[in-house]
């Protein structure tokens, strides 16, 4: 059996503290990750802006493996200016989420109630000429229709769950079909506030969600979207990259054969990637 590649849909990396560049580095060698979507996160529009985005990118550049193997993406543009959207697309991101958790001038966040805006939707449209990814992870369920009701690209949504319990950041089967539909990608994340109430929190239980989404819509448009880094609260045996086979273990003994669990892991998200974006320039 050959090693099963990675392609990591949401990771936050470039924005935590506690990110040791080295050592991620030696992480991404060592498991095959071969495609990672590293994130620019701001909880507000205090203190960052596409300046600081061009710095912590250029973070990377010392390493060699890590710079190939990534992409970038913002989430949360309440720091944006409609004045300053040259300077995002010359930045060329894979994707932006509109907002976080909460409302901004743009579109209603998770936890609140707000619709997409007049702003917001001048910004769809500027994004998708431009070939840039809307990221839904983040939106209310009002927005995300406001979205798909506009939108003339696949819907894109990096790192949630399916509402088999009843969180605000998780999609309903209704968001998670019209993902389907429209040929998007659908990043499922390790959160355990997004996956179950118990205790008992592990890699059984992401592998419970996958599935449940694949015996319903199957697996061409299903794949991983970690949040490392942008949360501690993951499963007990699945906390880095090095864990990973915790999880991949539970396909092949639930009957899956290894090429759709290369497409789950891997296959799903570099190819919506290059359907949208030039890849490793």
């Amino acid at each position: 059996m050959n090693k099963i590649k990675i392609a990591d849909a949401h990771n936050d990396f470039l924005t935590s503290t506690d990110c040791n560049f080295k050592k991620l580095n030696n992480e991404f060698k060592k498991n095959n990750i071969v495609l990672c979507n590293a994130i620019l996160f701001s909880k507000s529009n205090e203190g960052f802006n596409i300046k600081k985005a061009i710095e912590l990118k250029n973070k990377v550049t010392p390493y060699n493996e890590l710079k190939k193997h990534c992409i970038f993406s913002f989430e949360n543009l309440s720091f944006l200016t409609l004045l300053q959207i040259d300077s995002l697309l010359e930045f060329s991101p894979f994707s932006c989420s509109l907002t976080w958790n909460y409302d901004n001038q743009f579109a209603g966040g998770a936890l609140e109630q707000g619709r997409l805006t007049k702003n917001g939707k001048d910004l769809v449209k500027i994004f998708e000429e431009n070939n840039i990814m809307i990221d839904t992870a983040h939106l209310n369920e009002n927005s995300f229709w406001d979205i798909v009701k506009i939108s003339q690209k696949p819907i894109f949504n990096s790192h949630t769950c399916l509402n088999l319990i009843n969180h605000k950041r998780n999609l309903n089967i209704e968001q998670i079909e019209v993902i389907y539909n429209t040929n998007g990608f659908l990043g499922i994340t390790f959160v355990k506030d997004f996956l179950t109430k118990s205790k008992n929190f592990s890699a059984y239980d992401v592998f419970k969600n996958i599935d449940f989404i694949i015996q319903k819509f199957g697996v061409n448009t299903i794949g991983i979207g970690s949040d490392f880094y942008g949360t501690e609260n993951l499963p007990i045996n699945l906390k880095s990259y090095d864990d990973f086979d915790n999880l991949i273990q539970l396909f092949f003994k639930n009957g899956y054969n290894e090429n759709d669990i290369q497409k789950i892991f891997f296959n799903n998200f570099l190819n919506f990637v290059k359907m949208h974006y030039n890849l490793f320039e």
